[in-house]
């Protein structure tokens, strides 16, 4: 109340960005925050720019705009830092070990992490969150040492080996013996590094060639703008497959429950709309044929769903539920919008491209689709395991 004047018109935009924030809509949060900014710059309060840089920093991190996020807390950083203000510096601290640990920089978010630990204020269980962190960032590296760099990796070791073994070996024979095993090992490593990147290769030009064929078959159908989305929407389905098989893949399987996770999450954030998607699936390793298709059924029906079904829906929600046995792998999609029309039939509905997508996709796997209305629309779907 007793703020006036520039002060006044700053904390407006502040608190307006909040709001934008919370609504999603990241862009006019920004907008806002950058207007409260230029206030800031023109009263020569330093404090308060140092505090939006963070606020817009927050804003880029949720939108997983990493670099872009680092960027600002750093600006915030340089002013908190020789201020030595603990309260700040704890959660600018927090959020830069977090941002470094999603962009895979590992050792920088142990080194935040170690500075947030040496800030003096009593705040939470420091040691309970390092070492949490520490076993996530163990668990995380583990995996990624499964792929490809890890085999690269091994041979360079093995190189070392080889060199060590040369030159504390004086014994001919043995030299030539153990040089020519480790030969062996080497070229069998090269193998393996080779034959995984041609699967990924052989993946990928499979996909691109079911995309040929999706917009060659949907361009008679539909307007040209809204292929072009929709488009854009399956191509990214693919893509995060492709880079989940590429990270944590093994033999052409992957987890669908890593895969649905991911695919809900995009959804939400290029639906435009407040969209909460959820997802109950137990972690379930699938070929990679079956995960891409059960992708594009996924998006197809969130899809129809986020465009259709929820134009007086105060809380939109879809729900996203895959069982499996020996036999089929059973996947439910839901809303609670609107709902199906009394006349409605899957048959009648094949003229539009999605849905008839979506039945062609069934078919392949000599699976079966059926849907209704159970406080909004409800489709049931069977796809066998081959």
């Amino acid at each position: 109340k007793e703020a006036t004047g520039s002060e006044a018109y700053s904390a407006y935009y502040q608190q307006a960005g909040s709001i934008e924030k919370e609504r999603k809509d990241y862009k006019q949060a920004i907008l806002n925050y950058r207007e409260a900014i230029q206030i800031a710059k023109e009263d020569e309060d330093i404090e308060k720019q140092a505090e939006l840089n963070q606020l817009i920093g927050d804003v880029y991190y949720v939108q997983k705009a990493y670099d872009s996020s680092k960027y600002y807390y750093n600006l915030s950083l340089q002013y908190f830092e020789p201020q030595k203000a603990d309260v700040e510096l704890k959660t600018i601290y927090n959020s830069l070990a977090k941002t470094e640990y999603q962009s895979r920089n590992y050792e920088n978010s142990i080194k935040y992490w170690e500075k947030y630990d040496s800030v003096n204020t009593l705040f939470t269980d420091k040691e309970r969150i390092k070492s949490i962190t520490a076993q996530e960032i163990k668990y995380e590296t583990s995996l990624k040492e499964a792929t490809i760099a890890k085999q690269q990796i091994a041979i360079k070791a093995q190189q070392q080996k080889n060199q060590w073994l040369i030159g504390g070996v004086s014994i001919a024979g043995l030299v030539v013996i153990s040089l020519a095993l480790l030969y062996k090992r080497i070229q069998g490593q090269k193998k393996l590094i080779e034959k995984q990147k041609q699967e990924i290769l052989h993946n990928n030009r499979n996909n691109i060639q079911q995309l040929i064929s999706i917009f060659n078959r949907q361009a008679e159908t539909e307007e040209l703008k809204e292929n072009s989305l929709a488009n854009q929407e399956r191509l990214y389905t693919l893509s995060i497959l492709n880079k989940l098989l590429y990270e944590k893949g093994d033999n052409g399987h992957a987890d669908v429950k890593d895969y649905i996770l991911q695919l809900s999450a995009a959804k939400e954030i290029s639906s435009g709309k407040a969209v909460r998607i959820n997802v109950n699936t137990a972690s379930l390793r699938l070929k990679s044929n079956l995960l891409k298709d059960i992708g594009l059924i996924i998006n197809e029906l969130t899809t129809n769903a986020i465009k259709y079904a929820f134009q007086n829906t105060a809380t939109p929600v879809i729900a996203i539920r895959l069982t499996s046995d020996n036999q089929f792998v059973n996947l439910q999609v839901s809303d609670n919008g609107k709902g199906l029309p009394d006349d409605f039939s899957l048959q009648a509905e094949r003229k539009s491209f999605g849905l008839e997508f979506v039945n062609d996709l069934v078919m392949q796997h000599h699976g079966s689709i059926k849907a209704y209305n159970s406080n909004g629309t409800c489709f049931d779907i069977h796809l066998k395991r081959r």
